[in-house]
Parts: C-alpha cells; sequence; structure tokens
C-alpha cells in the first residue's frame, strides 16, 4: 500500500482502507512524505518483490508511481483507490470512485493492461499532458489546500490567460497526417476521457486503444470560451468552431512556452522549444 496522507480524501478514508486490507496477508503500509516519494515507494517496492501495488491518493500520487516503476523498467500490478481531487483517471478505467467499492477489486477483479504516454526523455504519463489553459490553471493551484474545485481556478484563469503560439505536427494517425499553426487556448494530449476532475475534453477516449487523443482549442474571447465550459463538462464540444481532435500514436508540439501539466502535476518544458509525446501500449498492468 502507497497511501497519500495530503490527499484530499485521505483524512476521511484512512481507517476504511485499512480495514478493507485487514484481511489480506503480506502487505505493507507505506505513507508518502513529499513529491518524488510514491516513485521512490514504488521502485523499492518492487524490487523488494510486491507483485500488487495499492495507490490510494489521486492522479498525482498515481503518476508518481507510475514514473518509478516505469522508470526502472518494473511491472507489478497497480489497484488505484481515488482519493485525490479529480481522479480522472480511474474514471477512465471505470473504476467506482467510492474507494471501498474500487477496493472491491482486490478480491473479484481483473488485470488488464493500459496505455501510458511517454514524453520523450523526460517523464510518463497516465491520463493527460495540458499545454496552454490547462498549465495555467495548474499553476495557480499550486500551494493551494487540496480538495478546491477546479471550475472557480478555471474562470479566474480565463479571464487573465493569454493565448500562446504553437505549432503542432501529427503524422501517425487513423487521420494521417495534420499540422496547426497558431495561437490555441489549450492543448490537451489525453491518454483518459476527463480531466479536472471530470471534463470531459477527450470523450471517446479509451486508455486501451494504443492512441492519443490531441484537442486543440483555438484562441478566443474569454467570454466565448467560459460559455463553452458546460459543453466540455458533458463531452458535447467536439463540433465547436475553433475545436480540432485527432487521434495519433505520437505527436510533436513546438513553441516559446512549453509549461504543461502531467496529471495535473506542473511542469516548464521549454528549454528545448520543442516537446514529443508517445503512447506505449499495455505498459502498465491495472487491477480493476
Amino acid at each position: 500500500m502507497i497511501f497519500n496522507p495530503k490527499a484530499a480524501r485521505a483524512p476521511r478514508w484512512r481507517e476504511a482502507v485499512r480495514g478493507l486490507l485487514a484481511r489480506a496477508r503480506g502487505y505493507d503500509w507505506f505513507e508518502t512524505e513529499g513529491p518524488g516519494h510514491g516513485a521512490q515507494l514504488a521502485c523499492e517496492a518492487a524490487r523488494a518483490g510486491a507483485d500488487l501495488i495499492v495507490v490510494a491518493g489521486g492522479d498525482g500520487t498515481l503518476h508518481e508511481v507510475v514514473n518509478g516503476l516505469l522508470g526502472n523498467a518494473l511491472r507489478p500490478v497497480i489497484l488505484p483507490l481515488p482519493l485525490g481531487t479529480g481522479n480522472d483517471f480511474v474514471r477512465a478505467l471505470g473504476i467506482p470512485r467510492e474507494p471501498v467499492a474500487a477496493a472491491a477489486a482486490l478480491h473479484r477483479g481483473r488485470v488488464r493492461g493500459i496505455d501510458v504516454a511517454s514524453v520523450i526523455g523526460r517523464e510518463y504519463f497516465v491520463n493527460a499532458a495540458g499545454f496552454g489553459l490547462d498549465a495555467d490553471v495548474v499553476r495557480r493551484r499550486l500551494g493551494q489546500p487540496p480538495g478546491r474545485r477546479y471550475t472557480p481556478a478555471v474562470v479566474r484563469t480565463l479571464l487573465a490567460h493569454d493565448p500562446a503560439q504553437y505549432e503542432l505536427r501529427v503524422e501517425d494517425g487513423p487521420e494521417g497526417r495534420r499540422t496547426f499553426r497558431g495561437r490555441a487556448l489549450s492543448i490537451t494530449i489525453a491518454n483518459g476521457n476527463s480531466v479536472g476532475g471530470g471534463y470531459r475534453i477527450a470523450p471517446n477516449a479509451d486508455p486501451r486503444d494504443g492512441l492519443l487523443d490531441v484537442c486543440i482549442f483555438e484562441a478566443m474571447f474569454p467570454l466565448r470560451a467560459i460559455a463553452h465550459l458546460w459543453s466540455v463538462r458533458h463531452g458535447r464540444h467536439t463540433r465547436l468552431r475553433g475545436f480540432h481532435t485527432w487521434r495519433c500514436r505520437s505527436a510533436t508540439l513546438l513553441a516559446e512556452n512549453l509549461s504543461c501539466h502531467l496529471d495535473g502535476e506542473y511542469r516548464n518544458l521549454s528549454e528545448d522549444g520543442s516537446v514529443t509525446v508517445e503512447v506505449l501500449p499495455q505498459a502498465i498492468r491495472v487491477l480493476a
């Protein structure tokens, strides 16, 4: 068990999670103590012979665990228990958001291979990489208490956000070669189908299909973007003017500012002026 005590719902569910594991034999309980600790704990557990790692936290905790395992070529089975604010990746997997129901997979679940995305030469992500507005929202939320809703932060950020100039190239998708050049409000490279606690930015994405869904919102006036939030929340935005979505195995993005979030973790990848993301089919095994 890797338990994140700082996750939004951790205090409420700590004892319930302990009770769920009370019948299990031969398990060890570890708690994360700061950024990067989840990756370290996962690597140490796998090298010590763990064949199942239960990850109790949010998308960020799962992000760390996956990076700790794939960064060291380790592949024990993972069981995510959603205790975070957004829990978007468990939504994509169809795992119940109620931790007790999710933990039932310990007894009746099945192991499935799940895709992961690689920011080549840098880091892995399981759910989504977001550039532009998405990254700005995450940056503004740094240091805030967990559990705060995303929508107010999105609206505040929209009113001040200045869309950047991007070039995006996709060459190996079902639609063939695609290129976007221009100012974009947001660019999301998605493995899962939602971000921000349920905004269905890529409603048709499937983390088992060996493809990534690239979603682009062109630059627009802030009030128009705010008016579209409800459509994005329910995945009804795909035919809106100024929105593009393509499926691919890899995508290359060029810009002066490549700040982003990876599974809700803020990063700045601007040093080289370009970043390439590729899908790694069936890279992790999940019990669900």
